[in-house]
């Protein structure tokens, strides 16, 4: 649904009838909601942000497996910024963390921000390169399996998307031409 020109609001439902090969009888319920929104941002920019909820229930569980997004990029042309606020309840066993009962549920976080940097185009692609940086907040309970309660991450990438903007729509007899940026 797009309750505006700048808005878009959708919320979702599925049973999942046995997802794990494990576990063919175990099947589960999963919902999710999102609002996006975007923006026009100086001379051919754009800003857009989404939050996102998610959650898997398990038939049987005694609780939700919920997920929160919080992302926003800014795309500036040849540059890019983005970032990433994240929480989710995973079990011990989709951390597959040993010697922990395995119904265990534990409440994980991370902040993500990068920047991108488009380089060129070459065969209908575009290069971008681009570095993220991560910070995760983990509980008491999973320190001793990942070393902190706060571990870090840096990536170095290179991106390659089909390229886009500038492309030329051929005229129909009868019709103007037009060029979409």
């Amino acid at each position: 649904m797009n309750p505006g020109p700048r808005w878009s609001v959708a919320a979702w439902y599925a049973y999942v009838k046995s997802p794990e090969a494990l576990r063919p009888a175990e099947s589960l319920h999963r919902i999710g909601a999102s609002v996006l929104t975007t923006r026009s941002v100086g001379q051919g920019g754009t800003w857009s942000t989404a939050l996102i909820y998610g959650a898997n229930d398990h038939i049987g569980a005694a609780s939700l497996s919920s997920s929160f997004v919080l992302e926003s990029n800014l795309d500036l042309g040849m540059n890019g910024f983005f970032g990433r606020a994240e929480y989710v309840r995973k079990s011990v066993e989709e951390l597959v963390i040993p010697s922990v009962p395995p119904m265990t549920e534990y409440d994980v976080a991370a902040l993500v921000l990068g920047y991108v940097r488009n380089v060129g185009h070459v065969a209908g692609l575009e290069g971008g390169l681009g570095v993220r940086g991560s910070l995760n907040f983990l509980p008491a309970g999973l320190e001793g399996a990942y070393g902190s309660r706060t571990p870090e991450g840096v990536a170095v990438y290179l991106r390659l998307r089909p390229a886009t903007g500038g492309m030329k729509m051929e005229a129909m007899p009868g019709m103007p031409e037009h060029h979409h940026e």
